[in-house]
Order: C-alpha cells, then structure tokens, then sequence
C-alpha cells in the first residue's frame, strides 16, 4: 500500500490487522480533490416579484464571499460564484438550478426567497445530490439530506408573535396572503396557535402574485372586525397591499412577518406602526452587527438595506465554509480479530448513502498499514487502542506531524472470581468483556483468576 494514498478497494484486498486505529482527515473530499476554486451558485429572483428582496440578499451573500476570499478562502480554495435569475417562478429555479449543476457544476446552490422557489429547485438538487441552501424564512416542516435553512420556521416566529399579540392587541385576527406554500401553511401554523391561546382567526385569503385590487378583502375585514389583520402578501404585492390598508383607514394592527428594513426604508410612511417578528434588524446593537453593517455599507452603500433574508443569506455562506473545513473524513484499520466484521460495516456505511470517501476502511498489519496512517500528512488527528508498545510507536510517528492522538492502551486488569460468586452471572461478564466492542477495550477480558475450589466449575 502506498503510503500516500488511500485506495478503499485496494485497501480492502489487504490481509489482517494488528491494532485498532481510527484516522482522521481534516481537509474533507471537496478541499482535497482539486486545488482550483469552490464554486456556488446563487439563484434568487433578481427580477419580477421579488427583486425588492433579492438584489438585498444578494448583497449579503457577496460580501460574504468577499470577506472570507480575502481570508485565504476555504481551506484556501477560492470561492466562485454564478448568479442566476429564477424569476419567482416554478419554471425558472428548475431551469436554472439544472443549469448550475449540469453546465456550471457548483458544488452548492444559495438563495431563494419564495417557498414555490425553493420546493422547485429541491426537485433538481436532491437528486444530484448538491447542497441547497436556503435563507428565506419559511414554513417549515423540511428535513432532508440537501437541504438546509438558515432562516426562521413557524415555532420560531409565529408562535411567539401569536403569543404576544394575543396579550396585547386581541384574540381575533384575519389573515391575507399571497396564494403559495409559505402564507398557506404559515396561515395553518398560525390558526393552530391561536387556538392555543383561546383566539380565532375569522377568515384567511390568498391572492394570486400581482393582485392589483385587495379592496373586496379590505371590505370584508371591514365586516369581521378583527383585533388585528395578519397580512403575508409576496414581494411588491406587500407594498400593493399597504397602500390599499392605508387608504381604507381600518383601525386594526396590522401585521406581518414578512416586514424588514428593505420595505420600511423603502416605504417609510406604508410600515410605519405596523409590526413584525424577524430574526434580524439593522436597529440591533451589538458590536457585531456594528461591523456587519459598516462592512456592508463599505461595499453596497450607506443608504443600501439589510434585511433577515440577506443575513441569513451572509450567513449560509459562512456556515458552508465552516461545514466544509470541519467535515472531516476518517480511515479506519480494524484489529486483525476482526476485520471481516468491519468490511461489512463499510458496505453498511455505502448502502446508508454516506457520500463515498467519508468512511474509509484499511486492513493490514501494522508496519504495512498501521505506520502509514501515524505518518500520512493528510491525518489530523489519530486514535488507537492497543498495546502500550504500540501506542508509544504511535505518538512517536504522528508527533513529527503535530497530530492529535488519542490513545486507549491495554491495562488489562484481571478478571478476580471468588469462591462464593455466582459461577453463571461471572461466566456472562467474562465472555461480554471478551466480546464487548470486539475487545477493543482496556478493560477486555485477557487474564482471569479463580479461586482453586471454583476452577472445576468455571472450566
């Protein structure tokens, strides 16, 4: 086997080992493979009904990229990125996800804003098994392999608004919203948890994108009386809708999740007293979003806005980075009592859908196979449970590469059974120590010592 190198099927073929070693590689398979850039896509909707909010959220996700290229990139690999428009549509994030996978090749897709957008390019990522990140706000209830998100869910934002408006403002509401995934299942959220609190939501309605005319809506919550209206309209229809609510002159609260500072900014006299829970506001006083700002304003602008989209946005490209440089892989080289047993974990671990070079499997004894993981550059950190001679061989060779080592060497105290034990039960945690993680332990059963009187008996 060469020492530089870590071949599962060639390893495989390889006879048995003398100790138990468990390796790991801190640069991960994407840092490995290549030394040419990372390279993201970043698909949003930069034009149509929701440009108000993409152009901010791209915003976010390029500086980002700017600041952590400047810090030698990730794991000093360069980040490229391809933006492409999926113009609010269904159509559009299939096509252009496709696009970026297939003719771009990026190793991950960031963005999005609609839950229409991020439900259609889910269909084209998690098949190719590429990463999607998504940094909207959303309605919950996804939890799969490719995707992520680093906006906020239902019992996060909705719950606790419920709890808060119904103390202050009412146990009534009425919601509006635009007719997709995200108000319709917030809009399920939201009747359940105002049914926890003893509250009623007296109508919900959705409107398709584009709506020019909400006065027969604004007519009947006119009618209902309301304590407060709950409004998730999308992108521009949400300006539509201020207008139309302000002109009406209802008195009741108005409300809505999807309010940040890019409206407000934007429409000062339409946002002014209505509410909103986000996770983020530039108005937030602390040091680091002092220095997030300024790093912003220092590339997009003072006047430019920051919303909870594009912070999470911001921030999705920092948690990749963080995911990419700490997802280690490991090499495992079983003890040569029982290597067949860790073959078929390896053919588990493949058949589980563990993405192919993550576990690693080495059989061997230990000159041959052993030595070369103590001293491969490419291992971080090395764990091995043996013998002390062993192990002291294994701290030598990994300390001249500065390696972390974890060592679980065999003291191998004896088994003490006295006359009036109970044969069986000592018999049970003889053989469970021998067995017990394949006797990979310092405590496993080696030595025993017996009473004369018993030693018939345990024989």
């Amino acid at each position: 086997m060469s020492k530089n190198s870590f071949n599962r099927r060639q390893t495989l073929k390889l006879g048995a080992g003398a100790a138990a070693f468990t390796a790991t590689l801190g640069m991960p398979a994407i840092l490995r493979a290549q030394d040419g850039p990372i390279k993201l896509g970043f698909l949003s909707g930069m034009t149509g009904l929701e440009t108000i909010l993409g152009e901010t959220q791209l915003n976010c996700f390029k500086l980002a990229v700017d600041q952590i290229n400047a810090e030698n990139g990730i794991g000093g690999r360069q980040i490229e990125f391809i933006v492409e428009d999926d113009q609010t549509t269904t159509k559009g994030a299939i096509d252009k996800a496709r696009k970026l996978i297939s003719g771009d090749n990026v190793d991950a897709i960031m963005g999005l804003i609609a839950s229409l957008t991020h439900v259609a390019a889910r269909s084209v990522t998690t098949p190719a098994k590429k990463l999607l990140m998504y940094s909207t706000y959303y309605e919950g209830e996804v939890c799969e392999r490719y995707f992520f998100s680093t906006g906020q869910i239902p019992n996060q934002q909705i719950v606790p608004s419920v709890g808060w408006l119904t103390e202050n403002e009412g146990k009534s509401t009425y919601i509006v919203g635009s007719d997709y995934v995200w108000p319709r299942k917030s809009a399920d959220a939201i009747t359940a948890a105002m049914e926890a609190k003893g509250g009623k939501v007296l109508g919900a309605e959705f409107f398709p994108f584009g709506t020019q005319d909400f006065g027969p809506a604004l007519d009947r919550i006119k009618d209902a009386k309301p304590d407060f209206v709950w409004m998730m309209c999308a992108g521009n229809d949400l300006v539509t809708f201020l207008k139309q609510y302000q002109s009406f002159g209802l008195p009741q609260q108005l409300f809505s999740q999807g309010l940040d500072d890019v409206f407000s900014r934007a429409e000062p006299s339409l946002t002014k007293g209505a509410l909103s829970n986000q996770a983020y506001f530039m108005s937030i006083d602390t040091p680091q979003n002092k220095a997030f700002k300024e790093a912003y304003a220092a590339a997009h602008g003072d006047a430019a806005p920051i919303n909870a989209i594009g912070e999470a946005a911001y921030n999705g490209v920092y948690l990749y980075k963080l995911a990419v440089e700490k997802a280690g892989t490991m090499v495992l080289k079983p003890s040569e009592l029982c290597s067949m047993s860790c073959v078929e974990l390896a053919k588990i671990i493949d058949e589980a859908g563990l993405p192919a070079g993550v576990f690693n499997l080495v059989t061997g004894y230990g000159p041959e196979a052993g030595a070369p993981l103590s001293e491969h550059p490419l291992v971080d950190k090395v764990a091995f449970t043996g013998s002390v001679a062993t192990g002291s061989r294994v701290m030598q060779a990994a300390a001249a590469g500065i390696r972390t080592v974890a060592l679980e060497l065999g003291g191998k105290s004896p088994f003490i059974i006295f006359a009036d034990s109970d044969i069986d039960k000592a018999v049970e945690w003889i053989l469970f120590g021998i067995f017990w993680n394949k006797g990979e332990v310092c405590s496993a059963t080696s030595r025993i010592l017996v009473e004369r009187s018993l030693y018939p008996a345990l024989l």
